[in-house]
């Protein structure tokens, strides 16, 4: 199959922005309105208008495991306004807020939440809750305004939150890194979004004066390294083995010392001989003039390595990281 293709540039839908507040049918804020100002911005990629784009306005009480619809927008690819939707939410309860955004592809979603009417002191019907800055909703004590303790408080059971977003932007603000031997629950820890970082590697701080460490989350570095012969100490090697050939003199005379000379030969002898002036004493001949041979080495040394890469790794112990994206 053959044919021209053009790829188009993808993004996943994006909430970049979400608030929430309690208002009457014109959006003017009420805390015992039945209506919730939405400002939301929203981005769906258009891919030439051909992808699928639907935003949808939730409800549900803090309560309840499941979400209503309350208003529902299709075809726009982005959103960037504040919209007035409900008008069924009793001010006696407390409602978590979704808006969801979808094309062909995926849903993403945000999240916020709208309290009860406010009121100093709420007894709930049955006797078992109070709540003070609130609507009492549940058999337990409730607090529905910002406090300040300015004693100690002590608790003699566990402390649960309904929302650790502070507590996660406190500890892990995105970007951050945490080591841990588990993956469990690893990816939504304290509700963030979190991706394995580092896989085979060590972190190196950032050092601004040094070009191999001068930005974040640069990478670098081998496990095993081959030497060349740059990185060789000094050394030398021994010849095990070869020839030495020692180049020909030119031909030359050398003149025997001063005197007369007589040559002859003995009887019955194949040799000859010559004397100075009858003497039989040795007789050596003038001394040559000082000279150099060329002598040729060849041969080989022995070999020694095999070029095979060594390690470089230091001493470890593994865990997992995990960087927080959102």
């Amino acid at each position: 199959m053959t044919g021209t293709y053009t790829v188009l540039a993808y993004n996943p839908p994006q909430i970049t922005e979400l608030s929430v507040f309690r208002c009457n049918s014109s959006g003017v804020a009420s805390h015992t309105g039945t209506y919730v100002s939405v400002k939301m911005k929203v981005a769906i990629t258009a891919l030439n208008n051909l992808n699928d784009a639907t935003v949808k306005a939730q409800q549900k009480r803090k309560t309840a495991t499941s979400y209503s619809n309350m208003k529902t927008w299709t075809g726009s690819y982005t959103m960037n306004s504040t919209y007035v939707v409900g008008g069924s939410l009793s001010n006696q309860y407390a409602y978590d807020i979704r808006i969801a955004a979808t094309d062909y592809f995926e849903t993403v979603y945000a999240y916020a939440d709208i309290a009860t009417a406010d009121t100093i002191l709420s007894i709930r019907n049955n006797g078992l809750g109070m709540a003070i800055g609130k609507i009492s909703e549940q058999n337990m004590f409730e607090v529905g305004w910002p406090s300040e303790f300015h004693e100690a408080v002590t608790f003699d059971e566990d402390v649960s939150f309904s929302k650790l977003t502070w507590l996660l932007d406190l500890i892990y603000p995105i970007g951050s890194i945490r080591m841990t031997t588990s993956t469990t629950g690893a990816t939504t820890f304290l509700g963030g979004t979190w991706e394995l970082w580092g896989s085979g590697k060590v972190p190196v701080g950032v050092d601004t004066s040094d070009n191999d460490f001068k930005t974040v989350e640069k990478t670098g570095g081998a496990k095993t390294v081959a030497l060349a012969t740059a990185n060789l100490p000094s050394h030398s090697h021994t010849l095990s083995g070869g020839t030495v050939t020692v180049a020909q003199a030119a031909a030359h005379t050398h003149s025997a010392s001063t005197g007369a000379y007589k040559v002859g030969s003995g009887n019955g002898s194949n040799y000859k001989y010559f004397t100075n002036e009858g003497s039989t004493n040795p007789q050596t001949t003038g001394e040559g003039g000082a000279h150099t041979h060329t002598a040729t080495l060849s041969g080989s040394t022995g070999t020694s390595g095999s070029g095979t890469a060594h390690s470089n790794v230091q001493p470890y112990i593994t865990c997992y990281f995990y960087k927080r994206t959102a």
